[in-house]
């Protein structure tokens, strides 16, 4: 991959067998600073909370919530084990839709099935997450394998978030929202997204000058890590401005657009986190 292929693709799948790439290999460029662990765990968490309304289970949410916890130190993996034992059809989500009588209640299994996939995924050991990706030197995901393998590679995650909301949407509707391979292509874009907030630029690893680290910008960025509060990546900006700073990525990713989640490349660097 080439940093320009990496700022123009939008193939989640690719981009992230690229950014966790730890193995070297004489046939490919790899990244400065591969992903770490905590990363590609927090990834698959922004990932789940970019489509949070389809988690209307609160056994769901919860599986979300302890692997973000996991990832930060605050729970062990043991506490993921439930997680991976679900069964799908286990957890059924109600959803709202609107009939000719008003609005109803009712249930879609296949946005469940879904839905428990993913949080099983998340829950694996990280070990398992970067083989099946290909980031240990495995060769990455292929058809040929048994379902079990090819379903523990990380980027599987927008493949089951896309599927459910698909699902959703002939649920709740009657009708398919075209192919679901061009649905999928549609929907992808906020995740290659994600994953280049969380990843930042594998090519050119910013250095943080320590001076910028004011109690004003510490204070910010660690306010916005705790309550998830991205909305104000603008005003850190404008503190990280005041205290120095003037590297033109660090102050245009905080003004751009997002999305953005807890492993944000910049909200670490002032945090100091990896």
């Amino acid at each position: 991959m080439t940093e320009a292929e990496w700022h123009s693709s939008t193939e989640f799948k690719y981009l992230l067998a690229f950014a966790v790439c730890r193995v070297a290999d004489p046939k490919y460029t790899l990244p400065v600073v591969p992903l770490s662990d905590r990363k590609l765990r927090l990834l698959l968490v922004g990932c789940c909370r970019l489509k949070w309304e389809l988690f209307e289970n609160p056994t769901l949410r919860e599986a979300v919530e302890m692997a973000e916890r996991f990832s930060d130190g605050n729970a062990v993996e043991t506490d993921l084990e439930s997680f991976r034992q679900m069964k799908r059809g286990q957890f059924p989500n109600t959803y709202t839709r609107s009939t000719p009588e008003g609005m109803e209640e009712y249930t879609s299994e296949e946005v469940d099935e879904w839905l428990v996939d993913a949080v099983r995924l998340l829950s694996n050991p990280t070990s398992d997450l970067l083989l099946y990706l290909g980031g240990l030197g495995g060769p990455g995901p292929d058809p040929s394998w048994p379902p079990e393998f090819q379903n523990r590679a990380a980027s599987q995650i927008v493949w089951y978030l896309t599927t459910a909301r698909y699902r959703q949407i002939m649920a709740a509707s009657g009708e398919r929202p075209g192919t679901i391979s061009e649905f999928r292509k549609l929907e992808e874009g906020p995740y290659v997204h994600l994953l280049r907030c969380i990843a930042g630029n594998p090519f050119r690893p910013v250095a943080f000058d320590p001076n910028w680290r004011t109690e004003t910008v510490v204070s910010l960025a660690s306010a916005i890590y705790a309550e998830r509060a991205f909305d104000r990546l603008p005003i850190l900006a404008d503190a990280l401005e005041e205290a120095g700073c003037d590297h033109a990525d660090i102050l245009s990713h905080c003004r751009g657009p997002g999305p953005h989640a807890r492993g944000c490349w910049v909200v670490d660097l002032v945090l100091g986190k990896e």
